[in-house]
């Protein structure tokens, strides 16, 4: 198997003709153009992932991994994304009386909207707070 900084006979040409053509310095500039553009890893492995994996199990894992900046710390210390089904976000809360400040519409709304900056409206269309245990 090939190590990764090992140079094809075109490349070694390349840079042992291109500094006596174009001198020194402009011949290492010049041969950056033929080496391939750098790609970020995690967008790789994102699209490497994404063959194996189903979309909503994606879609369900960004939004869990994003939840306590969506939440913040304080209602994301209470509770978690559980599932997303036909567009509705399952969220579990760990005590009852959170539950119902959380069920408020001004909170829910202020939620949502958070939410959609990782899932669209589409994905997510509303939250239901389940109390701890009641899922399924």
């Amino acid at each position: 198997m090939a190590r990764a900084n090992s140079k094809s006979p075109v490349e070694s040409s390349l840079e042992n003709l291109l500094p006596e053509w174009s001198g020194e310095e402009d011949g290492k500039a010049e041969l950056l153009r033929f080496r391939p553009e750098a790609k970020v890893l995690s967008d790789l492995l994102e699209r490497a992932v994404s063959k194996c994996i189903k979309p909503w199990t994606m879609r369900l894992a960004r939004l869990q991994q994003s939840w306590g900046e969506i939440a913040g710390p304080e209602i994301a210390g209470k509770c978690t994304v559980l599932s997303v089904e036909n567009s509705i976000v399952y969220i579990e809360v760990r005590h009852p009386a959170f539950l119902r400040v959380l069920d408020s519409p001004r909170v829910k709304n202020s939620l949502l909207e958070k939410i959609h900056t990782v899932l669209s409206e589409e994905e997510a269309s509303q939250i239901k707070f389940l109390a701890a245990g009641s899922f399924r």
